[in-house]
């Protein structure tokens, strides 16, 4: 009859339950379907500009620059932003490891020693009661020993999805310093190419002022002499300033990409870096795996460690709906305990304690099911990103690919334009040398043929550092990573 009684009462609450449980699970959200990347696949490969990328390896050995090997193996050992990233990842592991005790028997050993003296008057030997001859003494020293038995059962898997859910944070952080790895490894080649591209500009905007000069050297000595009746133009002047202008910011620029490049590899301001100029733009290729599907960007290091907090929101939704079932622990000790140290190891000094439990919740005002529905509020949110994650990362490819091959184009656009410009030159220099033209004409058409080498140089710029960031949006080297043991 208790027994009915007691089913009458607790089938109601089970009932609520499962009700809640089923109320969350209609509320979780779900991936997104997998876009597709074959269009931006046909596009690199029609355009023959792309090499295969080994992902095995460090991608950046694939540019065949020991200067920038060197540069990145620095990085990766001295910078501080690794370091970090490395530390949460191991307080992450300790801290599964932490949660993975909780699956075990708790053990522990207690010894004990404590001495007390009675007041006379105090409650024990003044108030209560005791037989003639039979005082209660004024000291005391007992002694204990005991073993402490404490063990959670985990019917319903609370702790071993607490585990699970802990070691994919764990892998989670694995992937960000993965990530860190990538972002630090690209962004230092971004600024070396970006110095060598600066150094490139400054040699050829160091030679336009040189022929600046010697143009207007020489339309003052015609005028000076009388050939031009025209003083020479403050234009001529005014460019020549410009050109200064413009290689004050240049070496301001390389100074800032050294300092910054300092700064990646973990090294103060006055590291030397002995950098030397090896600007090639023959070796600005791009590079692309073999197989760009979708599964490859859900290797990416960042959507990665989405994917992992993604599993530990789910083990946590999990964890929530196990707080609704009945908790049972079971508690014991075993042990000796002795007034006289003589006594202590004696078999009548054994003493022992068995304490099982067992919790249900009945009424916590909603507490359970608000914090069921955060979780799968959280597990939305994980969702989410994920999904935006997976978006963005095919936009970046997409995107740059198509930067790339532009850059591409204009830079062929403009080899042609610069062979033309040559070709004036070689034409200006042959009429001034038969006395058709004067040779202000050629200081001239020298200027025009550095000014779209120098523009040349700037696309060849892009386009590298458009090679880099489409590196970076597949993933850079995708290192197999397993579970965490």
């Amino acid at each position: 009859m208790q027994i009915k009684k007691s089913l009458i009462f607790i089938l109601p609450f089970l009932g609520l339950t499962c009700g809640c449980f089923h109320s969350a699970n209609k509320k979780m959200g779900s991936t997104i379907s997998s876009p597709t990347l074959e269009n931006s696949l046909q596009h690199a490969e029609s355009s023959h500009l792309f090499e295969p990328l080994n992902l095995e390896n460090s991608w950046w050995n694939a540019f065949q620059d020991s200067q920038l090997n060197d540069l990145i193996e620095l990085a990766l050992f001295a910078s501080p932003t690794l370091k970090k990233a490395e530390a949460k990842v191991l307080a992450a592991q300790a801290n599964a490891k932490t949660i993975r005790s909780r699956l075990f028997p708790n053990i522990e050993a207690s010894a004990e020693d404590t001495w007390q003296y009675l007041s006379k008057y105090g409650l024990l030997r003044d108030f209560f009661p005791t037989m003639p001859g039979f005082p209660v003494p004024s000291k005391f020293n007992e002694v204990n020993l005991s073993l402490d038995f404490s063990y959670e059962i985990d019917f319903w898997g609370k702790n071993r999805q607490l585990l699970q859910a802990a070691l994919g944070l764990a892998l989670a952080e694995e992937m960000e310093r993965s990530e860190a790895k990538l972002l630090l490894s690209t962004t230092l080649a971004f600024t070396y190419y970006t110095w060598q591209a600066h150094l490139a500009e400054l040699i050829l905007y160091k030679k336009q002022l040189g022929y600046e000069e010697e143009l207007l050297a020489l339309l003052e000595a015609r005028y000076q002499i009388g050939i031009d009746r025209i003083v020479p133009s403050l234009e001529r002047k005014e460019e020549q300033l410009s050109l200064l202008q413009k290689i004050e910011d240049l070496e301001k620029d390389l100074l800032i990409d050294e300092t910054f490049l300092k700064n990646l590899m973990g090294q103060g301001p006055d590291y030397p870096l002995n950098l030397v100029f090896s600007w090639d733009p023959s070796k600005q290729k791009g590079y692309l795996p073999n197989t760009l599907e979708i599964d490859l960007l859900s290797q990416r290091p960042d959507v990665k460690a989405q994917i992992f907090r993604i599993e530990a929101a789910r083990q946590e939704i999990g964890v929530a709906k196990t707080e609704f079932y009945p908790n049972i622990n079971l508690m014991a000790f075993a042990g000796l305990s002795s007034l006289s140290f003589s006594h202590l190891f004696d078999w009548g000094s054994r003493t022992g304690n068995l304490h099982p439990a067992l919790h249900l919740p009945l009424f916590t005002a909603g507490k359970l099911q608000a914090n069921l529905l955060g979780k799968v509020a959280q597990f939305n949110e994980e969702i989410s990103s994920y999904n935006e994650l997976l978006l963005k990362a095919a936009k970046e490819v997409t995107s740059e690919i198509t930067t790339f091959i532009s850059f591409h184009k204009q830079i062929e656009e403009q080899e042609k334009k610069t062979h033309i410009q040559q070709e004036l030159l070689t034409v200006s220099f042959s009429c001034f040398t038969k006395g058709i033209h004067p040779y202000s004409n050629v200081l001239i058409s020298r200027k025009e043929l550095l000014q779209r080498e120098i523009y040349e140089v700037q696309l060849q710029q892009n386009k590298i550092l458009s090679s880099i960031r489409i590196i970076k949006a597949v993933g850079g080297s995708i290192i197999k990573q397993g579970a965490s043991k």
